[in-house]
């Protein structure tokens, strides 16, 4: 069985079978209908993570050391309009991500550090494993 598993320190916090023939069809069911239930959620993550430039920002908060960046060293250290840096962080903000610090600066939350690493390194890496595993069953 292919699962993905969630651990803090020694505690498995999650733990989901990656086939759906692996869910035993009632918690399958029940998950789908949580899905349904939070579409709205999940449509702004994907669309936060469909734009290039608000991908481009994300990373830009994790190269700095304190995950803070104020409006104007976004929009000139990724050489990007004012009205795309404004677009961006808004949608930044309503979807958690990343929020204003009392400084004014943008600050990456846990949350979104966390979903960022999710949706751009684990992402990739599960699906180059999966495709290596694919290969290899060939």
């Amino acid at each position: 069985m292919l699962k993905l598993m969630l651990v803090e320190d020694d505690r498995i916090l999650l733990e989901i079978p990656l086939s759906a023939d692996d869910w035993n069809f009632e918690e399958l069911n029940m998950e789908l209908n949580r899905l349904d239930d939070e579409l709205e959620k999940i449509s702004g993550l994907f669309d936060i993570y469909s734009n290039a430039s608000r991908i481009k920002m994300m990373r830009a908060f994790f190269e700095a050391s304190d995950r803070c960046k104020a409006f104007t060293e976004l929009m000139h250290e990724l050489d990007m309009n004012p009205k795309i840096v404004s677009e961006g962080t808004r949608k930044l903000q309503r979807v958690g991500i990343i929020k204003k610090d009392d400084k004014g600066k943008y600050k990456l939350t846990r949350m979104g550090e966390i979903q960022f690493m999710m949706t751009s390194i684990l992402l990739r890496k599960m699906e180059d494993t999966l495709r290596k595993m694919e290969v290899m069953e060939e």
